[in-house]
């Protein structure tokens, strides 16, 4: 594989994209040193985070496509079956706002929206197939603009098709809805 400067200012437009939601001043600094570890990132600060499961992520991102929607970067937590859809910042406060007007279903457990202070695990810079996370679609960053979010609106009622179509709505959410430390 050849690797242009291109390929690395891409990588470094999603590095420095990342790095404003570290979790703590410098701790983005270690991570040249340590391309296959993963990142720990502060929710609220350039992304809020829908979880749910996975499958249920998958159908709906299908969904999206079909719907010729924008997709916006989403990452699977293999080991607990569940995933994070990265969504703008401010949808936490309206998120069940948004989840009953889809009309989810009373006794099917909702998608959770995490803002400040939680956190989310993301994939390492290189991939790493024993990695907590990987990305179910990765960010696409260039040099002048973030990467495109996926719609809060659409994926609510994606999210809510999905389900009609039988995608499961169980996962494990541990840890995911607790606020974290520095990781």
């Amino acid at each position: 594989m050849v690797v242009t400067d291109t390929a690395l200012r891409e990588d470094d437009a999603l590095g420095t994209w990342l790095a404003r939601a570290a979790p703590a001043a410098g701790a983005s600094k270690r991570w040249p040193d340590e391309p296959a570890a993963s990142r720990r990132l502060r929710c609220g600060v350039i992304f809020d985070a829908v979880v749910c499961a996975q499958p249920l992520i998958e159908v709906a991102y299908w969904l999206l496509e079909g719907y010729e929607q924008q997709l916006g970067p989403a990452v699977a937590y293999p080991a607990h079956r569940v995933g994070a859809i990265l969504v703008p910042i401010g949808i936490e406060e309206r998120w069940q706002e948004l989840v009953t007007a889809s009309e989810w279903p009373a006794r099917q457990p909702r998608p959770l929206c995490l803002g400040s202070p939680h956190t989310i695990e993301v994939p390492p810079a290189v991939p790493d197939p024993a990695a907590g996370a990987r990305w179910l679609r990765d960010p696409e960053v260039s040099l002048v603009s973030p990467p495109v979010l996926t719609s809060p609106v659409q994926l609510a009622r994606c999210l809510t098709e999905a389900l009609s179509l039988g995608a499961k709505a169980t996962g494990e959410y541990p840890l995911l809805p607790a606020a974290h430390g520095d990781g």
